[in-house]
């Protein structure tokens, strides 16, 4: 028979035994299920979009598609690919971090949501500075939004409908001109977009990474 002292330090340690033990199995099965994504290819990520696109007309060269995998513990990379399963773009986040890193080909872009005091916002910018695209959702809004692109309008988004995909169509002067959506309805995989190749690869990047962000 322990002391209540010594029962209470051995309870304490069983409980952190325990604690360390499931965070060690989750992050092994975050590790797996983070390799599984990886092997997804187009095909896989095009099929839950398929009928979509098809009702508008929209092609799978279009598409880009992102896949979220696991730098280090507290960073993370949105990579990229296209329709031919080459990754054209990487996205790197920190966890809490305001500033994620874009690259394309080499070039550096800064996607950046600062804090603000109502609703959300996201510009995308060159490394002078410049904007590229900026992303606003209202204030009195969960789910409406737009992204503003020089050169080409303001895309509104429209959605999402009664679905764990998160499915969202944006229309651009009142016509549709891209969908996206989430590619696998309960596990962290990654998003995917189809929209114009006459958008800069840049700005479609940044649309799929605010997306699949969940900004």
């Amino acid at each position: 028979m322990c002391s209540s002292e010594a029962c209470l330090a051995y309870l304490l340690l069983v409980i952190i035994a325990a604690f360390a033990a499931l965070i060690y199995f989750l992050l092994l099965y975050r590790k797996k299920l983070f390799e599984k994504n990886n092997q997804l290819q187009f095909a896989d990520a095009w099929e839950p979009m398929r009928e979509r696109a098809a009702q508008h007309s929209l092609k799978p060269e279009s598409c880009l598609f992102g896949i979220w995998q696991d730098k280090t513990l507290n960073v993370g990379v949105l990579f990229v690919k296209n329709s031919q399963n080459q990754v054209v773009a990487e996205v790197e986040y920190s966890g809490g971090a305001r500033n994620w890193n874009l690259t394309i080909s080499g070039q550096k872009y800064t996607i950046e949501h600062p804090l603000v005091l109502s609703g959300r916002i996201g510009y995308l910018k060159k490394t002078d500075g410049s904007i590229v695209a900026t992303y606003y959702r209202g204030p009195s809004s969960l789910i409406k939004h737009e992204f503003r692109i020089p050169d080409v309008g303001v895309l509104i988004a429209k959605g999402p409908r009664l679905s764990l995909l998160y499915p969202f169509d944006y229309y651009l002067k009142g016509q549709l001109t891209g969908i996206t959506q989430a590619i696998h309805p309960i596990r962290t995989v990654g998003h995917i977009v189809a929209m114009p190749e006459s958008y800069p690869l840049e700005v479609r990047v940044f649309i799929l990474a605010i997306n699949a962000s969940h900004l």
